[in-house]
């Protein structure tokens, strides 16, 4: 899962450390937008993998601060300051025939993205 994900990042080099937190912070993004329903599934709240890809970005973030890469680092700080704003434009693709997203994103989401 991406919480073992980020533990384990913690417990590497900085330069593995970034690839597992890069990985971790697409996949929570891309679950966030467009598979929501997983959460429930695993039995995690609904917004477990927007919250799990925005601190893998900022930790990302803090560690290319530590390496003086100020560009990729106000990358990421801005992508995980993003992620709710993110996810809802994937979730977007799921609009269904009436252009409506799903109940339980719309939901979440109209009380989330301004």
């Amino acid at each position: 899962t991406l919480a073992l994900k980020y533990l384990e990042s913690t417990l590497e080099s900085r330069a593995v450390s970034a690839v597992l937190l890069q990985d971790a912070a697409d996949a929570g993004l891309l679950f966030a937008g467009l598979f929501p329903e997983r959460s429930r599934r695993l039995n995690v709240p609904y917004t477990y993998f927007a919250n799990m890809s925005r601190l893998c970005f900022l930790t990302l973030a803090d560690i290319c601060d530590t390496l003086k890469h100020q560009g990729e680092a106000m990358l990421y700080r801005e992508v995980g300051a993003s992620t709710e704003k993110l996810s809802y434009v994937l979730s977007c693709t799921r609009m269904n025939a009436a252009n409506q997203l799903p109940f339980e994103i719309a939901n979440y989401y109209a009380h989330t993205v301004q």
